[in-house]
């Protein structure tokens, strides 16, 4: 005889989360253990070693990147140990790179750490041999001046490696991502349920009409499904109708008086009949709206029309791949051969809660199950020929991944962004524009006209930011220091402030003609917004650090795991008036 107590504590011992389980547990509701996977196989590497690159670090570490990697050509000076929380008071005079990367590497043993003491400058002359090998996932480059910023975006984007720029000064910041593509399957909507109400398939035609929606009984009727309750109740519509659904925008009440007459006046008990009213806005009107001409939402169909999809390769990303295999699937019949979503997409297969019995709910909700089943073994058919034709092996695509797609069909999302010289070269002049119009949130767009002015007076004044020495702004960017003495002493015989306010605003005058800010209330702004970065001097403030560590190491998570939608494609941070603006230049 097995001892109860012993079998009820194996039991329990066997169904314990792992140790990994439970160190990640919070961040495994977000992102789920594919996410997590994926976080875990990246490798990020960081360009500077300022306390922003270490709040930015910080940020990944603790959820678990696989590994991160910090070049900087600095040595910590008296300064690095009074500005950053991630170096020893001990540690001057060595690599400041290798000295981040011991206590970062202290908050999750699991994170493998790497440094590279070396002046940026002379990375991006062999940064394209770096980022062509594949080990890096994405570059995040912090307070990098552009003679940095802008070949090492140009290497990136060729590489098809994500690059994130993040840069704060003082209490002004910005985070720009540069992404050439990325196609993002699990975007996290507010649910994915679809009953497919408005336009059934046979079997749950069958269950609906199964029921007797007239019941003597009332806790029968008091029990039966919304479900049935709006299949049945639209069948009634369209037979009267000619059969076509309601139209939302002239039968919406209509349609509501004919679910509520419904009510049986004698039996108080009408919580399905609620349910079903309120069920309306999402599974009657917005499908409805949304597929006026098929039951393909519109940015799905914009997909299956674009080239990459029609163009398959063995090239070709898994989400292409996929879409290609979609599209098929849709425009298949349910009698071809494979079968295919007869115009639908894959049905997700999920149920909400609802009032019914249980054994009702549990024949629903298998229903739904069985045919969201049906419908990915026929997309993993279409998919095989997919593969074929690509000349590519069965089994290349997980069947964890090609559930979660079709899971997530209706929902998919493409990012395409511009590269940063591009940005520059061909300005968004209109984003802008709307940007300086903003009636409701503070303006940000002078506060990121700032930041490219001071890249401006950089690339004019021998290599330093406004209000700041040639020392402190390698100090910060990460450069060597070469000849030139310490930071600390640099900045006490420098106080030029007033004289970097003028040439700043000089210059943002010319970058405000090329951005085509013409209004003087506007570029009155603007001018302000360098005066408070000639003020900063472009000081790595840890508040400002904080924040945008925060705000960067999120989107870097976004687009490593290839979750949620990521920023396309800059934030700027104003703290002074607390408010970020997202902007699309």
């Amino acid at each position: 005889m097995v001892d109860a107590a012993a079998s009820s504590s194996s039991m329990a011992n066997h169904e314990r989360p792992g140790a990994h389980t439970q160190r990640y547990d919070r961040q495994l509701r977000l992102w789920a253990s594919s996410g997590q996977k994926s976080l875990e196989s990246a490798h990020v590497l960081c360009i500077g070693g300022s306390y922003l690159s270490a709040c930015v670090l910080k940020n990944l570490v603790l959820p678990g990147i696989g590994a991160f990697t910090i070049l900087d050509g600095q040595n910590v000076t008296d300064f690095d140990v009074g500005n950053n929380f991630f170096i020893e008071p001990d540690s001057k005079g060595k690599s400041r790179a290798e000295e981040e990367i011991k206590t970062l590497c202290e908050l999750n043993p699991s994170v493998k750490g790497y440094a590279i003491h070396e002046d940026p400058k002379e990375f991006v002359k062999r940064a394209k041999e770096a980022l062509a090998s594949g080990t890096y996932s994405l570059v995040v480059a912090t307070n990098q001046a552009p003679d940095v910023l802008l070949p090492l975006s140009d290497t990136a984007w060729e590489a098809n490696v994500p690059l994130m720029a993040v840069r704060g000064a003082g209490l002004v910041g910005e985070v720009r991502v540069q992404v050439k593509e990325l196609g993002i399957i699990e975007t996290h909507p507010e649910n994915t349920i679809d009953l497919r109400l408005t336009s059934p398939w046979p079997t749950l035609k069958t269950f609906a009409r199964s029921f007797n929606i007239e019941p003597q009984d009332s806790m029968e009727f008091s029990h039966i499904p919304f479900v049935v309750i709006l299949l049945r109740k639209l069948e009634e519509w369209k037979s009267s109708h000619g059969g076509a659904l309601p139209v939302p925008s002239k039968d919406r009440k209509a349609f509501s008086d004919l679910i509520n007459a419904f009510r049986k006046r004698d039996n108080p008990d009408a919580e399905n009949i609620d349910e079903a009213v309120n069920a309306l806005g999402q599974h009657i009107w917005r499908p409805i709206a949304n597929t006026a001409d098929d039951h393909v939402p519109h940015d799905v169909k914009t997909l299956f029309a674009d080239d990459a999809c029609e163009h398959i390769s063995s090239k070709s990303t898994n989400f292409w791949i996929l879409i290609r295999a979609l599209k098929s699937f849709v425009q298949a019949s349910s009698t071809d051969s494979p079968p295919g979503g007869d115009g639908h997409l894959p049905l997700p297969g999920s149920l909400p809660d609802m009032k019914a019995l249980s054994a009702t709910y549990i024949e629903l909700q298998k229903l739904y199950k069985a045919k969201s089943s049906q419908d990915i073994a026929a997309l993993k058919l279409h998919l095989a020929k997919v593969l074929a034709e690509a000349k590519l092996p069965d089994g290349v695509i997980s069947d964890q991944e090609i559930e979660s797609f079709a899971k997530h069909a209706a929902y998919l999302h493409l990012v395409r962004g511009k590269s940063i010289r591009e940005s520059l070269n061909s300005p968004a002049q209109e984003a802008i524009a709307m940007g300086f119009m903003d009636p409701i949130n503070p303006v940000t767009i002078p506060q990121h006209i700032s930041l490219l002015t001071a890249d401006e007076f950089y690339t004019k004044r021998g290599g330093r930011f406004p209000g700041s020495s040639v020392a402190f702004t390698r100090s910060i960017t990460g450069a060597s220091l070469g000849d030139l003495k310490e930071v600390e002493e640099d900045v006490v015989k420098m106080k030029r402030e007033s004289a970097d306010e003028a040439d700043m605003i000089s210059d943002s005058a010319e970058v405000c003609d090329r951005l085509g800010v013409k209004d003087d209330e506007e570029r009155e702004m603007v001018f302000d917004a360098c005066k408070e970065f000639a003020r900063s001097g472009h000081g790595d403030l840890p508040s400002t650090a904080a924040f945008l560590g925060g705000v960067a190491a999120q989107e870097i998570i976004k687009i490593t795991t290839r979750q949620y939608i990521p920023l396309n494609n800059t934030a700027v941070y104003d703290g002074i008036k607390q408010t970020i603006g997202i902007f699309k230049f």
